[in-house]
């Protein structure tokens, strides 16, 4: 996890560049963000975030990477 997230079980965050129905802001668990990134299940899809902005005091902020298909979907 990149610096600049917090310590929060939850974290607030701010999505850049989604897919269409995926919410811009969302709350995510930290264990969820591995490495700066993370993926969400949208539909048959995972989405695929990447950290781009962290402060303390501010939602962080993720892009839109890819989209790849949920194994079994």
């Amino acid at each position: 996890m990149k610096q600049g997230i917090g310590e929060a079980e939850i974290v607030d965050l701010i999505v850049q560049a989604a897919p269409f129905g995926v919410p811009r802001r969302l709350q995510v668990r930290r264990s969820q963000i591995v490495d700066g990134r993370f993926k969400l299940v949208h539909g048959e899809w995972y989405e695929h975030f990447e950290l781009v902005a962290a402060e303390a005091a501010l939602p962080a902020v993720f892009r839109w990477t890819r989209r790849t298909p949920v194994a079994g979907g």
